[in-house]
């Protein structure tokens, strides 16, 4: 796999490896498929280059698949880890907007890269196994020791792989686990800001219904004695109109129709609270006494 760009482009390189070995002869087949032209021509360039002597083992040919297999994982163990360090060299932000989305894509990269170390891994161990049970049918014990050593290397090679993508991985988790605090942390700041201007509009609502509470007597006696049904004259004094009783005939069923309709609105705009204060009160008769 290779990451390429901002947007976690990727390809995945696959090669299938087919070797057939002639004891008597000492003749080897090896037959690659379903790899991309650049990596076969490679392959078959690393193949003609090696010394002669080495081949009279026959997983001489996996020495230079594996050394292709390991530059190919560092390379992809490399891109990852760019990835990461450029997530971390990103300077902080007033408004933190981590993208979430890219560094999980990263994250499922990261997790590939780990997945094909380890099964790369538990080929070699398997190989190394298998060369073991053939190093008394090659006739030269310095070709068998030379192909261990370079599968050997390429073993270790890779398990120090491992270890890095796995560092790869933590720290991936680590910044995103660092960026959704930073998003907590500037939510949290702002909820707080909202609670200060709601207190302090509350102040400001509480001073208002103060001033209400405070005029609101006055100026419902001064509306009652400013209507017709009421007389001052200086040489009676005050008289009160006989229909008087008409003001309560109309201001007493129009108030309890409004009251009503608020209390009709308000349940109907919020039913869930409802239905909890109901449930809330059927089981306080349940409970039992």
């Amino acid at each position: 796999m290779k990451l390429v760009r901002e947007r976690a482009q990727y390809e995945w390189l696959k090669m299938n490896i087919f070797t057939h070995w002639v004891a008597s002869s000492n003749q080897m087949s090896v037959l690659v498929f379903d790899a991309d032209q650049p990596l076969t021509h490679k392959i078959v360039t690393s193949f003609s280059s090696l010394e002669t002597e080495y081949r009279r083992d026959p997983f001489w040919p996996y020495t230079r698949l594996m050394d292709e297999v390991a530059r190919l994982e560092d390379m992809t163990v490399m891109s990852i880890r760019n990835y990461v360090r450029a997530v971390e060299q990103q300077a902080p932000q007033e408004k933190p907007e981590p993208p979430y989305r890219f560094l999980h894509d990263i994250s499922r990269h990261a997790v590939h890269v780990t997945e094909t170390l380890d099964v790369a891994i538990e080929t070699m161990d398997g190989m190394l196994s298998q060369h073991e049970s053939v190093r008394t049918h090659v006739g030269n014990d310095d070709s068998w020791q030379t192909v261990h050593g370079r599968l050997l290397f390429s073993q270790q090679l890779l398990k120090g792989l491992r270890w890095r993508s796995n560092a790869n991985e933590k720290r991936l988790q680590n910044e995103i686990q660092l960026a959704f605090h930073m998003v907590t942390q500037y939510d949290s700041g702002v909820s707080v800001a909202i609670g200060k201007a709601a207190k302090e509009d509350s102040a400001a609502m509480k001073t208002i219904s103060t001033l209400t509470l405070t005029f609101l007597p006055p100026t419902f006696i001064s509306s009652i004695f400013s209507m017709s049904f009421f007389k001052f004259d200086t040489d009676t004094g005050w008289a009160m109109s006989g229909n008087f009783w008409i003001y309560f005939a109309w201001a007493l069923p129009t108030t309890l129709i409004t009251s009503a309709l608020w209390y009709y609105w308000q349940k109907q705009s919020d039913p869930g609270r409802s239905q909890s204060v109901e449930g809330r009160a059927q089981e306080r008769q349940s409970l039992p006494r």
